[in-house]
């Protein structure tokens, strides 16, 4: 990365911030939005208010926790003809590591899929205003980005949904469950529904490398 490149990431992060900044500052000026008789809150104040909106949560440090390598398997036996090359075993390295102080957690997978060559990317988080799970999936077979929302059920998993999935054309319900039984393994199981035509299904167990 070069220096002008670094001055220019820095810039534009540096801009978010002080956009955030401005924008609180203008919210709180506004009639009616102080409680009554209420005074402007100091510029450091508005920043402590900013830091304690932004503060990890318990969600988050179950999120950094999954940081590590690990050896991942995919069952793809329920995508397409049992039958097909889809339904062979797949294996590959699942690596993620935490970011912004726990607040994300970014992960990458190679290995292959279906016997074929194949990368992605995932980047996880939990808005804890809205109270909800989200994460964004790329891989080396698309070139865009998949969006999924949810929440942690009383089980522990996190169930996550995509409306937005386009597999050759065809806009599908991607629904995802991940799991964490114990910090040592993973599971992802997800189901793709498509009107008029069958269940498409994936299963992906994780095992920590030791």
């Amino acid at each position: 990365m070069s220096f002008r490149t670094v001055v220019v990431v820095l810039a534009g992060g540096a801009s978010i911030a002080a956009g955030t900044f401005l924008a609180t500052r203008a919210a709180y000026s506004q009639e009616g939005a102080r409680p009554s008789g209420g005074a402007m809150p100091s510029e450091e104040e508005i920043w402590k208010m900013l830091a304690e909106r932004g503060a990890p949560v318990d969600e988050h440090r179950k999120l950094a926790a999954l940081a590590g390598t690990w050896d991942a398997e995919i069952d793809c036996s329920g995508c397409g003809d049992p039958g097909g090359a889809a339904a062979k075993p797949s294996k590959g390295t699942w690596t993620s590591e935490s970011l912004l102080g726990g607040r994300l957690l970014l992960s990458r997978y190679e290995g292959d899929l279906a016997g074929r060559p194949y990368q992605g990317v995932e980047l996880r988080g939990y808005d804890k205003e809205k109270q909800r799970h989200w994460a964004i999936w790329c891989d080396s077979m698309s070139t865009g980005g998949l969006r999924s929302l949810g929440e942690r059920a009383a089980d522990g998993a996190v169930a996550l949904r995509s409306e937005e999935y386009d597999c050759m054309g065809m806009t599908c319900v991607l629904d995802l469950t991940k799991k964490s039984p114990d910090a040592d393994h993973q599971s992802l199981e997800m189901v793709c529904r498509s009107p008029g035509a069958p269940d498409q299904t994936m299963k992906i167990r994780y095992t920590r490398r030791k």
